[in-house]
């Protein structure tokens, strides 16, 4: 299994140019890339993780978010999900039946946190510690990031309004990683890649 690395990176939905540039966070220090759609249909989604599984470095892992159908028929690492696309019992069979790596979305619930390590998570991730786009109020506050970073035996990510201004702020907490969506999107791809990796490799633990 691969280990779990710390700059992680989710697409927007992909569309235009935006597969083109997963694989060009792949490449550029991307340890995690996650594919996540609402808009395209089963089979157009395996398709293109497979395309995308031929283009990116060996080492990165390549999750799928919300199908585990899709994550299983397309050969990715792994699959991640929140409430409502998987139960807790479900991580068992993924890992046991399937080998994929399973993430968990437990937004600012330790509680979730808790029982996604208790079924075998091999991750979870908090959100929102800043606005975003796509999370435009902030959920999940420093002290409970702090706390499960204490107490749960897995690796914490925080996920939400992450750029190079303020990554320092829940690296400096002892999070393992950071997942980053809208910031690494953009023309400068690669540039903004590079940058997020350096932070995170001066604050590695």
């Amino acid at each position: 299994m691969k280990k779990i690395g710390r700059l992680y990176i989710v697409s927007p939905e992909p569309e235009g140019r935006i597969p083109e540039r997963i694989i060009e966070a792949a490449r550029c220090g991307a340890d995690i890339v996650q594919i996540r759609s609402k808009k395209l249909y089963k089979n157009d989604l395996i398709t293109l993780v497979r395309y995308v599984k031929t283009k990116i470095p060996e080492g990165v892992m390549l999750i799928v978010n919300d199908y585990p159908e899709v994550a299983i028929m397309s050969g990715a690492d792994g699959i991640h999900g929140g409430k409502g696309d998987f139960g807790f019992e479900d991580i068992r069979i993924f890992k046991e039946k399937y080998n994929l790596i399973v993430g968990v979305s437990v937004y600012d619930s330790l509680k979730r946190g808790e029982l996604a390590e208790k079924y075998g998570a091999e991750y979870v991730a908090f959100s929102s510690p800043f606005p975003s786009p796509s999370k435009e109020k902030v959920f999940t506050s420093k002290d409970v990031i702090e706390k499960a970073v204490s107490t749960l035996n897995l690796p914490v990510f925080v996920i939400g309004g992450i750029n190079d201004s303020n990554i320092e702020e829940v690296l400096e907490l002892g999070v393992h990683g950071v997942a980053v969506l809208s910031y690494a999107f953009t023309e400068d791809t690669c540039e903004r890649v590079k940058k997020l990796k350096g932070f995170i490799e001066r604050y590695a633990r």
